[in-house]
């Protein structure tokens, strides 16, 4: 059976006065991550209301390829900073196609 891909939304909300050093932090794992073995979508979007709300759009071959994501150089350096950053811990979930 082939491996099923994974869909991944990750939202992060920025504490009062630091969207844009989040904005900055989040930018920096894009283009990496997209060179990623098993990336076939990495998108960040920002909200257009002004919440600070930040939201990972993310598709990967498989379960496999998404946990070496969160293994990555680049996300284990930039994951510390994040805490500082956001009103509340972030909310990442992955889903699944219904085709």
């Amino acid at each position: 059976m082939p491996q099923e891909t994974v869909h991944v939304v990750a939202t992060f909300v920025a504490a009062a006065g630091k969207q844009e050093e989040l904005e900055r932090v989040l930018s920096a794992f894009v283009e990496p991550t997209r060179r990623e073995p098993g990336c076939l979508r990495y998108d960040l979007t920002r909200a257009l209301d002004g919440s600070g709300e930040f939201v990972f759009l993310e598709e990967w071959e498989s379960a496999a390829a998404l946990d070496a994501h969160g293994e990555s150089e680049h996300i284990r350096e930039g994951r510390p900073r994040i805490p500082d950053l956001v009103a509340s811990p972030p909310k990442i979930a992955r889903y699944r196609q219904i085709r």
